[in-house]
């Protein structure tokens, strides 16, 4: 199913927004978050223009996970 999947994902002040193919290891962003802040981020996922027909009819559900790394 990642190949019908397009996705974008920005940080609140940025607007060079690049869309991407959702990958195999389903790993949208990696960053840094300093403790103490808040950050935003953009994110819209569409399915894809050019997906064929073996995306009709497919449920498409996900979930968004923050994960801390040490």
């Amino acid at each position: 199913a990642n190949r019908y999947l397009r996705y974008s994902i920005s940080t609140e002040n940025d607007n060079n927004v690049e869309v991407n193919t959702l990958s195999d290891d389903n790993i949208l962003l990696t960053t840094t978050i300093v403790p103490g802040t808040t950050q935003v981020f953009n994110f819209r996922m569409w399915l894809d223009y050019d997906c064929d027909n073996d995306a009709f009819g497919k449920m498409f559900s996900g979930i968004i996970q923050i994960e801390e790394v040490k």
